[in-house]
């Protein structure tokens, strides 16, 4: 099954849902910008908040990809962990899971 779309209205309604799901300590602020061709996308804690930035050249499905992997560093965040330890892995696990059981069947 091909998760490619022809715009991005899947994208909203993941990064709506999930949000939604998978409430974060502190406010998560999702953009899409121009990142270095090199780089998908990142997570930023800044003033009691979180940026996730995706690059807006990525398509519908790697754009949602990339938002799974950075919400996961949201709701795993521990400044003294590395960026992919064992809690990342747990909370990516479960993202991936609602994202799978909310959207996978309906696309």
């Amino acid at each position: 099954m091909s998760l490619i779309y022809s715009n991005m209205e899947h994208y909203r309604k993941v990064v709506s849902l999930l949000k939604r799901k998978c409430p974060a300590k502190y406010p998560v602020h999702v953009r899409r910008v121009t990142l270095s061709r090199h780089k998908d996308g990142d997570c930023q804690f800044k003033d009691d908040k979180f940026l996730i930035r995706i690059n807006r050249e990525l398509e519908e499905y790697m754009a949602i990809e990339v938002f799974l992997h950075e919400l996961a560093h949201v709701l795993s965040w521990d400044e003294n962990k590395d960026a992919h330890h064992k809690g990342w892995g747990v909370a990516f696990s479960r993202v991936y899971r609602i994202f799978l059981k909310e959207f996978l069947d309906k696309i």
